[in-house]
C-alpha cells in the first residue's frame, strides 16, 4: 500500500553548496531506487543546530515529501543511516488531505478551542494574573552598559567553537 511520507535530513555545514546539491541528489537517487514519487523538495538553509552533531554547531536542513510502498521504507531507512554524508534524518508518515497541483497540501485539522464539546457552550478561558513587582524587586540597570546584540552573538560563537567540554 502506497504511502505518503515527509523526510528531513541534516547535512553538515562544512560542505560548500555545491556538495550540499551533491548530497541532496543523491538522496533523491536512493528514494527513486526504492519506486517513490517526490511530491515535494524544499530546502530550507543553514541553521544552528540546538545541540553539536558529531562535532557541527550549523547545518543544511532539507526536506523532500514523497509516496512510497510502505513495505520498502524499511530498506529506504536502511540505506540513508548508511550514508556518510547525513548526520541526522527523519521519516515520517503524513496524511495528505487535497492534492494540488502535482505536489499535496497537508492541512491541520483541531477541535474549536473555545467551544466546551461536552455542553456546546462557549468556554471562557480563565488566565492566572501575575503578581505585580515589588518596589524592592525592580532594579535600575541603567547605570550598566548596554550590550549589543552584534557583541552578544560573537561572544556566543566564541564559546560554541571552543572546546568547554
Amino acid at each position: 500500500m502506497t504511502q505518503h511520507y515527509e523526510l528531513l535530513y541534516l547535512v553538515a555545514a562544512t560542505m560548500t553548496e555545491e556538495e550540499v546539491h551533491k548530497v541532496r541528489e543523491q538522496v533523491k537517487r536512493i528514494l527513486t531506487k526504492y519506486e517513490s514519487k517526490i511530491t515535494l523538495e524544499e530546502s530550507q538553509g543553514k541553521k544552528r543546530l540546538a545541540y553539536p552533531v558529531d562535532k557541527n554547531h550549523q547545518g543544511y536542513y532539507e526536506l523532500l515529501e514523497f509516496d512510497l510502498e510502505s513495505a520498502k521504507l524499511v530498506e529506504l531507512e536502511r540505506e540513508l543511516r548508511l550514508s556518510n554524508e547525513l548526520l541526522r534524518h527523519i521519516v515520517v508518515k503524513k496524511t495528505p488531505k487535497t492534492a494540488g497541483k502535482g505536489l499535496l497540501k497537508v492541512t491541520r485539522v483541531s477541535a474549536k478551542p473555545d467551544l466546551d464539546l461536552a455542553n456546546q457552550t462557549p468556554m471562557t478561558p480563565k488566565i492566572a494574573s501575575k503578581p505585580q513587582p515589588t518596589a524592592v524587586e525592580k532594579k535600575d540597570d541603567s547605570s550598566k552598559p548596554r550590550l549589543k546584540l552584534e557583541d552578544l552573538d560573537e561572544k556566543l560563537d566564541e564559546i560554541l567553537e571552543g572546546d568547554i567540554m
